[in-house]
């Protein structure tokens, strides 16, 4: 628990808030002691509601995973609306009035008629638990969700309308790109109960269409729950873990009991009634247990063709699919434990997955949220706010560990419902959460247990969350009577409410159950304080009504229209902790609408993780679906006082903005970090600004009006585009058309249109061809052609900048005249530059003409086209040469699929020297020429070791003996591969003195060299088993000493192949055959009895034969035999030092250095043509010096000698090391 000080001048002016269930909350006074007791919803028996018969509807394809919006077209039920402005308020429940609403299911010694007639009695509004849906006759319609009874002029009515929209925003290569359009919708103008042929569920999970609550104030109470409604719907039977509740069969769907010609319009707000007893404390209106009446036909309701909603998520990746439900739900078998078959451990709800796995945090300012089991997975923290007596400390105490009635405090288990709207299990009859795969719900419990609290509190919990946690959406549910002072600027909750929302929170209100024309006045705040509005959304509620009434229970959204919206104002079955198991109920309430917009707003984030709040504000009301009051339309400003921006579109709202709008500014201003898709039709008279580096990609017929800057990054199009795009030095504009699969999408434009384009940055036809109305090329400005892509415009003003060509979609370019750009009126100017980006294509010349301009293309000279001049680049650019050649004479044959073809279609993409470099050297060869080579090389330098080894074996008696050796080595030449290679070698030998003086013995040797080519990362390994004979003769001080080898083994290549779109793996097995003979002439001077220094002299030859080599990748090579020698002379300096009788300890230096190399010719053909190359394999460094330390140790007996050396080599400008270690028995 910690305290945190409040500015007591901001607590001052705190009201009290209520929460915004079925309660009129215009009966609370603004005096803080004043309060009214939520009533909480209304709980039903295991019983199942008949579900609605959903015409098949024009396939639900869920769009959103698993999110289950609510139908707009919700229970009539239009909770008590606030009396009107009855001159006496008959003050809330809490005060002892003799008037009798009563505030809870006490049995109201006088249920206060709420009679819409000045009848002298209202209709007594029932406290008892259940105020009797009267199941209104259960017409054959599931009541279309009625939309205002005009036909809304532009925007679509009432989104509930079943939008057939298949929405499948195809999570990255596809995005969604079906305009939401309720398009099949059946045209929900119809008021109310006509017999609409579809529930229209508006949610993209398929069946969570909410059952409208039918509240005709029926003088019979009829029960609560016998419907077997709570039937644990069934959750998502489609057979994958998808965690989408489909709410198949027994869809929760409660047969929306339509209030047909509902003979009493529910209690709205009794206009001349004489008195308006305000209703609100009163039970009754509080979740009418919707269609206890036997709903008409139980169709299943969502279990339509695609059970499994498509993951929305527009953008190519951030795709909303449920984020963790899916990790395995097959049941993991554990290993084969003593049991004889491995016991399946899944069954177990895959481990339960925990808060933190759940990207988008959610703060519910409520009366807390219950974590035992139905929002345990969600719920990542609860804590209590309390403020003390004098109003400037708040305590913070964590509820985790709590029970769950302290967890959710009092009786209505109003915030455990909130969050159960957002985040909810679907198990126990349930519906499941919108949000549930995303959200990971802070839980800011702030009221009492009547669930009255303070207003300013409320703001500091968000502040706090936010500060704590970085939780940056809130949802509040509560809120100050209608009617009431409006919160002034500079007061607690604007405090906290400007840090929240300066600091990138998106806040979430509910408008208030009243009845009126006006929402809370915290829904109003952004009127005092319009910094405020970029992150305010104010949630009105819809329900069916009667006599064309569908916000009966509901405040307008009056002055909050320009940042207001509708959702349900009544909802499907849902069940807390609280309650036995199977028991669930329904929520009415703007309480409870308020929690759908929040969880569409989770998904709108999870979606566009770099949008700030405004955005994530802007997309939710733009994607809305209008409906029409009877107000003046006005298309720049498609929202009414009534209903705001319109009925929430979750489908919609994930594949990005409606529209760009001047009311929220003049540009939507998008600083795009990953990348993403729009997907939705454009309007509006505002523009867009492109930021970032991520792609943005547009997919849909733009209408918007206001320029579309792009200052960074891609900018995509598929589709139109109305507005003038402006492209600045750092930005890119292409077609869209190459980046997915539209060909099986119908309903998706086939063709790229920009109305003008003034480009300063740079312009690519490479993913498609583009057609500009007028096309304006400024000095910095870039044009990219795709040859033959066009750029099709009306008019084209050549202001300067580039032109570069090349060709990257994989299509062969022939030489010869290509258009560049094809205008219908007129192009004037030229380009200041004109060049191919593609190194093998060369542009021979432009030609500007009066509608067109045009380029002619040829062929470049491949050897000069790398990084390296000379070297490897000449053989392999004159292979690369006749390649281009053979391919250009194929396809003007009418030949165009050869390998040739094939191939330099490949090499014409390429854009880079670097690639160019890597296409020659795997043409090249070069690891075949230069292995004869590396070989020699380093053969010479085991050979120098061989004969130091010579000496120690020599100079003991006849014996048996085996060393091994290391050998660190480098070779290169300039303009060819830098080669390490690593030698080892295992030897095991025998000898016999002849005589005294004369000494004969052979060896046997197995010899590995592994070698590593820098240019394409080609490798080398030699496996080879070598015989050898050597002997020595000494006279006096002079000895002569001799070693003759051959050997024979395998030669395993392993290149790497460049085809200039792709990289693949060629392997091949040649032969090698290598001897040579050495000699070496010394003389041992004995300057002390203990010290030795003995010049020498050596001569020697080696031969390496490598065989033919093929490989059989049709991109491959051949290679001819390679025959090399070497003949190298060699001079050194060896001192030895007696330390004792068994131990010797010396030096030695050495220069070697190749007399006569001869490295053969080399012949390499190509298996793509007839393509033949002939060169010298490169010249490696001729000479190079060795110097070391060696030791010698011989055991008392003599029997057992031990010899070895180090030594330091310069062959290169590496660091390359030798050694030997090895001991002879002398019998």
């Amino acid at each position: 628990m910690h305290g945190i000080h409040f500015n007591k001048s901001l607590v001052a002016v705190a009201v009290t808030s209520v929460l915004l269930s079925a309660c009129n909350v215009d009966t609370v006074n603004s005096n803080p002691s004043t309060s009214v007791i939520p009533v909480s919803p209304t709980v039903t028996t295991p019983t199942v509601t008949a579900p609605v018969a959903p015409t098949p509807a024009p396939e639900p394809t869920p769009v959103a995973p698993t999110p289950t919006p609510v139908a707009p077209t919700p229970a009539p039920e239009p909770t008590p609306v606030a009396p009107t402005p009855a001159p006496e308020p008959t003050p809330v429940a809490p005060t002892p009035t003799p008037e009798p609403t009563p505030v809870a299911p006490t049995p109201a010694p006088e249920p206060t008629p709420v009679a819409p007639a000045p009848a002298p009695e209202p209709t007594p509004v029932a406290p008892t638990p259940a105020p009797e849906p009267t199941p209104v006759a259960p017409a054959p319609a599931p009541e279309p969700t009625p939309i205002a009874p005009t036909p809304a002029p532009e925007p679509t009515p009432v989104a509930p309308t079943p939008a057939p929209e298949p929405t499948p925003v195809a999570p990255t290569p596809a995005p969604e790109l079906t305009p939401v359009a309720p398009t099949p919708a059946p045209e929900p103008t119809p008021v109310a109960p006509t017999p609409a042929p579809e529930p229209t569920p508006v949610a993209p999970t398929p069946a969570p269409e909410l059952t409208p609550v039918a509240p005709t104030p029926a003088p019979e109470p009829t029960p609560v729950a016998p419907t077997p409604a709570p039937e644990p719907t069934p959750v998502a039977p489609t057979p994958a873990p998808e965690p989408t509740p489909v709410a198949p069969t027994p869809a929760p769907e409660p047969t929306p009991v339509a209030p047909t010609p509902a003979p009493e319009p529910t209690p709205v707000a009794p206009t001349p009634a004489p008195e308006p007893t305000p209703v609100a404390p009163t039970p009754a209106p509080e979740p009418t247990p919707v269609a206890p009446t036997p709903a008409p036909e139980p169709t299943p309701v969502a279990p339509t063709p695609a059970p499994e909603p498509t993951p929305v998520a527009p953008t190519p990746a951030p795709e909303p699919t449920p984020v963790v439900p899916t990790p395995a739900p097959e049941p993991t078998p554990v290993s084969p434990t003593p049991a004889p078959e491995p016991t399946p451990v899944a069954p177990t709800p895959t481990p339960a997955p925990t808060p933190d796995q759940y990207p988008i945090k959610i703060g519910v300012i409520d009366t807390g949220a219950m974590t035992k089991e139905m929002l345990k997975e969600n719920v990542k923290d609860v804590s209590r706010y309390e403020l003390n007596e004098s109003g400037n400390i708040v305590t913070v105490k964590s509820l985790m560990n709590a029970d769950i009635d302290q967890q959710d405090i009092g009786d209505s288990d109003h915030g455990s419902y909130v969050s159960q709207v957002i985040a909810g299990k679907d198990t126990h009859g349930s519906t499941r959460g919108i949000a549930k795969d995303i959200a990971q719900i802070y839980a800011a419990q702030t009221t009492d247990a009547d669930g009255v609290s303070n207003s300013g509190l409320n703001f500091f919990a968000m502040y706090d969350l936010q500060k704590r946690y970085s939780v940056n959406l809130f949802n509040l549910s509560s809120g100050i009577a209608s009617g009431s002072p409006a919160i002034r600027k500079g007061s607690t909750e604007d405090f906290y409410a400007q840090n929240v929302v300066n600091n990138g929170g998106l806040i979430v209100l509910a408008a208030g159950n009243d009845g009126r024309n006006q929402p809370s006045p915290e829904s109003l705040m952004p009127m005092v304080n319009s910094s405020l509005e970029k992150g305010w959304l104010v949630v009105a509620g819809i329900d069916s009504g009667e006599n064309g009434e569908y916000m009966s229970g509901s405040n307008r959204c009056g002055s909050a229209a320009r940042w207001c919206l509708v959702g349900d104002f009544t909802t499907k079955d849902f069940h807390v902790d609280s309650m036995p198991a199977n028991q669930t109920a329904q929520l009415t309430g703007t309480s409870f609408a308020a929690p759908q917009i929040t969880a569409t707003a989770a998904w709108v984030w999870q979606t566009y993780s770099w949008m700030t709040n405004d955005q994530v504000r802007q997309t939710i009301l733009t994607t809305a679906d209008y409906l029409d009051d009877g107000s003046v339309f006005d298309k720049n400003n498609p929202y009414n006082k009534t209903a705001g921006w319109g009925y929430y579109n979750l489908d919609k709202a994930i594949r990005g903005p409606g529209g760009f709008y001047k009311v929220f500014g003049s540009t939507f201003d998008a600083n795009v970090t990953e990348n993403a898709i729009f997907s939705n039709n454009i309007k509006g008279d505002g523009g867009l600004t492109k930021r970032g580096s991520g792609i943005l990609v547009s997919i849909g017929e733009n209408t918007y009006t206001g320029d579309t800057i792009i200052k960074e990054g891609l900018f995509a199009l598929y589709g139109k585009m109305a507005s003038n795009v402006v492209i600045e030095t750092e930005g890119v504009v292409s077609s869209a058309k190459d980046f997915f699969d539209f060909s099986n999408r119908k309903d998706t434009p086939f063709y790229v249109n920009f109305n003008a384009i003034d480009n300063s940055g740079l312009l690519v036809t490479a993913n498609g061809e583009l057609s500009v109305g007028r096309y304006i090329q400024r000095k910095t400005g870039a044009l990219w052609y795709e040859l033959d892509r066009l750029l099709k415009v009306n008019t084209a003003e050549l202001l300067g900048g580039e032109l570069s060509v090349y060709s990257e979609d994989q299509n062969f370019v022939t030489t010869g005249n290509h258009t560049v750009i094809d205008a219908t009126q007129s192009v004037t100017g030229q380009f200041d530059s004109v060049d191919s980006a593609s190194p093998f294509l060369v542009v021979k010349n432009t030609s500007y003409n009066a509608k067109s301009v045009v380029v002619d293309i040829g062929l470049a000279d491949a050897q000069v086209l790398g990084t390296i001049a000379g070297g490897v680049s000449t053989p392999a650019g004159t292979m690369v040469n006749q390649l281009a050649s053979t391919a250009q004479s194929d396809y003007a044959a009418g030949n165009i699929d050869t390998d040739a073809v094939k191939y330099m279609t490949g090499l014409q993409s390429v854009t880079s020297s670097a690639q160019v470099q890597s296409i020659l050297n795997s043409n090249s060869g070069s690891i075949f020429a230069e292995t004869p080579a590396v070989l020699l090389q380093n053969q010479a330098m085991v050979n120098d070791s061989i004969a130091r080894r010579t000496a120690y074996v020599t100079d003991a008696e006849s014996g048996v003996w085996a060393n091994t050796q290391y050998l660190n080595n480098q070779n290169g030449a300039s303009g060819w591969d830098t080669v390490d290679s690593s030698i080892t070698t295992v030897t095991a030998g025998i000898d016999r003195f002849i005589n005294s003086d004369f000494l004969l013995g052979g060896y046997v040797s197995q010899y590995k060299d592994s070698s590593r080519f820098s240019l394409n990362g080609d490798k080398n390994k030699v496996d080879m088993i070598f015989g050898g004979a050597y002997g020595k003769y000494t006279l006096d001080q002079w000895y002569v000493s001799g070693n003759a080898y051959y050997g024979r083994g395998d030669s395993k290549f392993d290149r790497t192949i460049q085809t200039g779109v792709s990289s693949t793996s060629a392997t091949s097995l040649g032969n090698i055959t290598t001897y040579g003979v050495y000699g070496e002439l010394g003389y041992v001077l004995q300057p002390s009895q203990a010290l030795s220094v003995t010049p020498y002299l050596g001569l020697g030859s080696s031969f390496v034969n490598q065989g033919a080599v093929y490989e059989t990748n049709r991109y491959g090579l051949a290679v001819d035999k390679i025959d090399s020698h070497d003949t190298r002379v060699k001079v050194g300096l060896n001192a030895l030092l007696t330390v004792s009788d068994n131990f010797k300890f010396g030096g030695f230096t050495e220069y070697s250095q190749s007399l006569s190399r001869d490295l053969g010719d080399v012949t390499i053909r190509s298996n793509i043509a007839n393509a033949e190359i002939n060169y010298k394999a490169p010249e490696f460094k001729k000479g190079y010096a060795t110097i070391g330390l060696n030791g010698q140790y011989v055991t008392d007996s003599k029997k057992w000698k031990f010899f070895g050396d180090v030594a330091y080599l310069n062959s290169t400008n590496k660091s390359n090391y030798q050694g030997q270690f090895g001991v002879k028995y002398s019998y």
